[in-house]
């Protein structure tokens, strides 16, 4: 998978990965994505229930979780460009508190 080949290439590089799932229960959702999380040795995932109506790909609204080591954000029901941004706001408080060049 690519994110197993870019952590090969680079064990400091930082990794934001995404879950998606079909029709679990938020903790089973949550639990996947962490296990994928381990897995991966990814420093972020996204994971989200793509079998919920107004969620998912072909739809302008979705709800995810965005999971790391310490924590579990839920960001609710709103445009997929209002997530993205919350996500990269993530990713850069994340690399910020490593001391990473943004």
């Amino acid at each position: 998978k690519c994110i197993d080949k870019a952590r090969e290439t680079d064990d400091t590089i930082y990794i934001c990965g995404f879950k998606a799932e079909y029709k679990v229960s938020k903790e089973e959702l949550i639990d996947r994505t962490r296990k994928k999380l381990r897995e991966a040795k990814a420093n972020l995932m996204v994971a989200n229930d793509v079998g919920r109506e107004k969620r998912g790909f072909k739809s302008e609204t979705n709800e995810v979780f965005i999971v790391n080591n310490e924590n579990v954000v839920h960001l609710p029901l709103e445009t997929k460009r209002e997530i993205a941004i919350k996500i990269l706001d993530q990713i850069i408080k994340d690399l910020k508190a490593k001391n990473s060049p943004i």
